[in-house]
């Protein structure tokens, strides 16, 4: 199968593929926030932890970055995790590769997630499994210094996100990989999806993406336009 036919045909890709193309279709600074391409899946939490991009992760990085615009500037900011930096860095080759342009591609230690004290977090899903944890986490029932609540790590994460779009330059394009759950953050306090029935539906390459028209900031998400879940400059 053609990496054509391969970009056009994984069930996983339909996000990425909606993405790019919107993405594409805009001439005003815009942002995306990704989810790094495919992994294994069904690991233990300390297999996930270390996990790398299968081949055909690897592959469809690379024909994402390809079929970005080249008359974007791109920037690419990933997480300090070994599969979103092959992620960034497969999104840079594809985008080199059909004559675009790349500013700058580095690591964010922010998109990596919330803070955590590893060993007991651990613990916790071992013994309970991610979606307990995770339900628990969103309603405030892990101590802060287990993992960071939610609102913090927002107003941590804000700046790093749409701070940078607020101050990007026309045609700009920043796109940032990271891992489902900053994904999910994203979605409840950025566009305000309450995302707890399905969190586990954030595909790979998958996210969200942002646009400043006007003066104002829209989120985008699965074909759909959303405005901000809070006042913002």
């Amino acid at each position: 199968m053609s990496l054509d036919n391969e970009w056009a045909s994984y069930d996983w890709l339909s996000d990425a593929r909606t993405l790019v193309k919107w993405v594409n279709d805009l001439d005003s600074p815009s942002l995306i926030i990704i989810r790094h391409s495919e992994r294994l899946v069904n690991l233990s939490p300390s297999d996930t932890l270390k996990a790398e991009l299968t081949q055909v992760g690897h592959q469809m990085a690379i024909e994402f970055g390809r079929r970005l615009s080249t008359n974007k500037q791109i920037t690419i900011l990933h997480s300090p995790n070994i599969r979103t930096t092959q992620t960034a860095e497969r999104i840079s080759e594809g985008v080199l590769d059909a004559g675009g342009s790349i500013i700058r591609k580095e690591k964010l230690d922010i998109l990596w997630g919330p803070e955590s004290e590893y060993s007991k977090f651990a613990s916790l899903l071992s013994e309970y499994g991610f979606s307990e944890v995770y339900s628990r986490w969103i309603n405030e029932q892990i101590p802060d210094e287990v993992f960071e609540p939610i609102d913090h790590f927002f107003e941590r994460f804000l700046p790093h996100t749409l701070g940078r779009l607020s101050k990007a330059e026309p045609n700009s394009l920043e796109i940032h990989v990271t891992h489902d759950l900053v994904i999910d953050i994203a979605q409840r306090k950025f566009l305000g999806i309450n995302t707890e029935s399905d969190y586990f539906d954030i595909p790979f390459l998958g996210g969200l993406g942002f646009v400043k028209t006007e003066g104002a900031v829209q989120g985008y998400h699965r074909q759909e336009y959303y405005p901000l879940a809070f006042d913002y400059p």
